[in-house]
């Protein structure tokens, strides 16, 4: 039911949402006394819900800001001081806090950063029922942000009647181009990065170290190989004429 409540288009949610209620004809009744606009993604006409199909954020926000102490200091410039609450088991908290809403400024230093609600402005505005969202900032409004690009594009058009550039042609420095392979580690290494006894490789064929049986060139070493690929070749045949016979 999960899955379903997440389906923007409302054809396959309407398919699935079929599929599940077969199971249960109870389940069916329970779900038809719900609005679908309540907990349907392909339901949200209006689009208000940007994707989001639960309040955890701003639940997570009000849970933070409704364990501050806020103290008032000055009604006319709407000065505060906001108390964190102190968690005994992380040891973190207890932080006090200036806010003063008439200039946008909170001493945490969020507010001022993003021109956005930080918790501590939160619980100063909920502590005199102050509507919060009057001192974010416009440029998070939704016009805004369809303003950006509502700007008229031109379209090229066909290839052939773009203006040739006459300028001059720029050319990548070569030396910056990242070669093949694995790009070579800048990192300084430390006494952390020394092993006291690295294991080296040894050929399973002459014993020697430094090399494997791949790389080995020594004539004892090719002859054990060639011994070994003709017993793997009557074994093979053995195996192959004992099953037809």
């Amino acid at each position: 039911m999960y899955i379903v409540a997440y389906i923007p288009s409302k054809l396959v949610f309407e398919e699935k949402l079929r599929r599940f209620c077969t199971e249960s004809p109870k389940i069916q009744r329970w779900i038809d006394n719900i609005s679908k606009e309540k907990w349907a993604l392909s339901h949200d006409n209006d689009g208000r819900r940007y994707g989001h199909m639960t309040t955890n954020l701003s639940e997570a926000v009000n849970k933070e800001a409704s364990s501050y102490q806020v103290r008032q200091y000055d009604i006319a410039r709407t000065k505060f001081e906001v108390e964190e609450a102190f968690n005994p088991i992380t040891q973190k908290g207890g932080n006090k806090w200036t806010v003063i809403l008439c200039t946008k400024y909170c001493e945490c230093g969020r507010f001022q950063a993003y021109q956005f609600l930080c918790s501590h402005v939160i619980a100063a505005c909920a502590s005199v029922s102050i509507d919060f969202w009057q001192y974010v900032d416009d440029v998070y409004l939704v016009q805004n942000i369809v303003n950006a690009y509502s700007s008229q594009w031109s379209p090229l058009g066909n290839d052939g009647s773009v203006l040739q550039n006459n300028e001059s042609k720029l050319v990548p420095d070569e030396t910056r181009i990242r070669g093949k392979g694995r790009p070579k580690s800048t990192r300084i290494r430390n006494e952390m990065d020394w092993v006291k006894s690295q294991s080296r490789h040894r050929c399973s064929n002459c014993c020697q170290i430094g090399h494997n049986v791949r790389q080995c060139t020594s004539t004892q070493a090719n002859d054990r190989i060639d011994r070994r690929i003709l017993c793997k070749h009557i074994v093979l045949c053995y195996l192959v004429f004992s099953t037809f016979s």
